[in-house]
């Protein structure tokens, strides 16, 4: 079992978000939630800018492409991790 803690419930849904993409688990979501604020990882997301993404250690382009067409295959924007989706 592992306990993961958050700044805000804005990261946290955005980690609920993130652990739901196909090969992206919690030590990646956390490590990109390190990386920079959700709103940050929230927007390079949403613009489908895979530079910004691969600037977090450990996501390469084809960890960030995943991300990005993971959320889209799942009918949901990023964004809605704000609503309490």
């Amino acid at each position: 079992m592992s306990l993961y803690g958050f700044g805000s419930i804005d990261e946290l849904r955005l980690f609920e978000t993130l652990i739901t993409v196909s090969g992206l688990g919690p030590k990646t979501a956390m490590g990109m939630l390190s990386a920079m604020s959700a709103d940050h990882v929230a927007m390079a997301i949403a613009s489908g800018n895979v530079e910004i993404l691969t600037t977090i250690p450990g996501i390469g382009k084809k960890t960030g492409r995943t991300t990005d067409s993971g959320i889209e295959r799942q009918g949901c924007g990023v964004f809605d991790f704000c609503s309490g989706r």
